[in-house]
């Protein structure tokens, strides 16, 4: 449920501001991944529903897929050698590496877009202060995993 709250706001902030800045969905995803020890059913609807902007994004179902495996398994790889208390600091990694990957393979060598690194880092840094400000109300919220 919480998911879907996240996709439509996701949208409306992108019809708000007319170019997708906001992550809002990735930021519970790679939370989602951090803190649960399995995949359940509400990260596959995460999943499904990042899936769905990403073909929203760039007319192709499944692109993100790119993007999203290779921080599913480095997510797995930190879970099984970092201690739970700090993988607080892996969800800022993890956010990067879907960034980076997202900028190289999917904008710059798949799409050949002239984007720079200046609309990266931009990206990078607003969800990294959104992913900072989850955490700080992460206690009182039922809704984000513990």
């Amino acid at each position: 449920m919480f998911s879907l709250l996240l996709f439509f706001l996701d949208f409306f902030l992108y019809a708000l501001l007319d170019q997708w800045v906001f992550y809002l969905l990735l930021i519970y995803f790679v939370t989602l991944l951090v803190s649960e020890l399995a995949f359940s059913k509400r990260s596959l609807l995460t999943l499904f529903l990042l899936l769905v902007q990403d073909h929203f994004l760039y007319g192709r179902f499944g692109l993100g897929l790119v993007c999203l495996l290779p921080v599913v398994g480095l997510a797995a790889t930190m879970r099984s050698v970092f201690h739970r208390h700090y993988m607080i600091f892996s969800q800022y990694l993890l956010l990067i590496t879907f960034f980076v990957l997202d900028h190289f393979l999917i904008e710059k060598w798949l799409f050949t877009s002239g984007l720079g690194g200046k609309s990266t880092m931009i990206k990078i840094s607003i969800n990294l202060i959104v992913l900072s400000l989850t955490f700080l109300g992460r206690r009182g919220n039922r809704f984000l995993p513990r």
